[in-house]
């Protein structure tokens, strides 16, 4: 009799271990791990298998890395470069105050975490006319699988980053070699072995000049490529791709899938595929009615495209749809006009004041097909996320004046794990 009371004592206790267990691991998970930096969580998945298993847990893991939105890099008028140095990148999701948990919040969205310029840097961008970037702040380039690729400076850069700037995790290139003094995109390729679910082993890094300039006497695809197999830059020139369309001289924004857009005239877009190195047009949605209008183009979340235009009266979207005989066409997703969209919201509509006001599309959620951002510029500059659904915008205003260019806006996903960098040969940090 007095072994079995023990005995039930003793399950008693663990019972209630056993809850308290259950309790600080749920406080934990719920309302400690979320604020803790991807560094400090990496070290304490180390101190014990059961915080280890806590903090590689599936449900959490996916929580707390998975990111989704924009990176906006603002691009200063000259008045605002000669006053001080380039501000740093701004990571936009669907909401301006987002809660304090990982899932919304970016801890190396400004990329401070690079590494300071070298003396040796600083003097080539001093020699090159991009003395605002000698500073500490680099340039994105391009985003792909949880990563970005950056540059030291926006004019003609030697040296390239490619960081994750969930973990703060980065490696550095080699200095390009004989940078090309022509206007050039970046592209990063990221390399899972066909399947988007596992993690990366391998990337590259391609540098290709604007088709401005292959249309010029002479004129090539100068191709800059950078392996992480083999820690070297590679430089080929090939017969430019075909163009039957005049490229208006702007950058080209670059999509996740690795193909560049340029709008051209007559409502077409040239579209460069950089797996076939091939260029098709494609023709874009009617422009209805006179004046300036303001156009961007994006990839759309799971496949095809999606296409915003504004000007003074009226904001379009579009996406491109593709039936199953393999034809496509755009359909128009979203149609408001713009006094009705600041009735909507006040706001913005305090941007009314100025006679300069102005609404331009700049880009497109990562992955969520009903969230738009635009540029709203009128007493001072701002970017918003818009809402199709409810008609809604969530400003985040800039704190210097800045172009509004959909081209420095970049799509940006981190998947619901870790995405570790994959090791390079030569990296100049090494």
């Amino acid at each position: 009799m007095e072994g079995e009371r023990s005995l039930a004592m003793r399950s008693r206790a663990a019972d209630r271990c056993r809850s308290m267990d259950v309790l600080c691991d749920t406080l934990m998970v719920e309302e400690i791990l979320p604020r803790l930096s991807p560094k400090s969580l990496i070290r304490l998945g180390a101190v014990s298998r059961r915080y280890n298993a806590i903090v590689l847990d599936p449900d959490f893991a996916a929580r707390y890395w998975r990111r989704s939105g924009v990176f906006f890099q603002p691009f200063q008028t000259t008045r605002c470069m000669a006053e001080g140095a380039e501000p740093g990148p701004l990571f936009l999701s669907s909401s301006r105050r987002p809660p304090a948990g990982a899932e919304n919040s970016m801890f190396g969205a400004d990329l401070t975490f690079l590494p300071a310029p070298s003396m040796r840097e600083k003097a080539y961008l001093r020699q090159v006319g991009d003395p605002v970037c000698a500073g500490s702040v680099a340039v994105i380039v391009h985003s792909a699988a949880g990563l970005l690729l950056c540059s030291r400076g926006r004019v003609h850069p030697a040296h390239y980053y490619v960081c994750n700037p969930v973990s703060g995790q980065w490696v550095a290139l080699p200095e390009l070699p004989c940078p090309s003094k022509e206007w050039q995109s970046g592209l990063l390729k990221v390399d899972t072995d066909g399947d988007a679910a596992k993690k990366p082993n391998k990337f590259k890094v391609l540098l290709f000049n604007h088709p401005m300039h292959w249309r010029k006497p002479g004129g090539c695809f100068d191709l800059r490529l950078f392996s992480s197999d083999t820690g070297l830059w590679k430089t080929v020139r090939l017969n430019p791709p075909t163009l039957v369309a005049d490229i208006f001289s702007s950058w080209s924004p670059i999509g996740q899938s690795g193909s560049a857009y340029w709008i051209v005239k007559d409502q077409q877009a040239v579209v460069y595929n950089s797996d076939k190195h091939s260029v098709e047009v494609i023709k874009l949605p009617p422009c209805l009615g006179n004046g300036i209008w303001r156009i961007c183009i994006g990839e759309r979340h799971g496949g095809g495209l999606r296409y915003a235009i504004s000007n003074a009266s009226v904001f379009d979207v579009w996406f491109l749809q593709t039936n199953g005989g393999g034809d496509s066409m755009w359909m128009l997703a979203h149609r408001v006009g713009i006094a009705q969209l600041l009735e909507q919201n006040p706001e913005a509509a305090d941007f009314m004041l100025d006679s300069r006001m102005s609404i331009t599309p700049l880009g497109f959620h990562s992955t969520d097909d009903n969230v738009v951002f635009l540029g709203v510029s009128g007493k001072s500059d701002a970017v918003a996320a818009y809402s199709i659904e409810n008609g809604i915008m969530s400003l985040h205003q800039l704190t210097s004046s800045c172009l509004l260019r959909s081209t420095d806006m970049f799509p940006y996903v981190h998947p619901p794990y870790l995405v570790q960098i994959p090791a390079i040969k030569n990296s100049i940090s090494a």
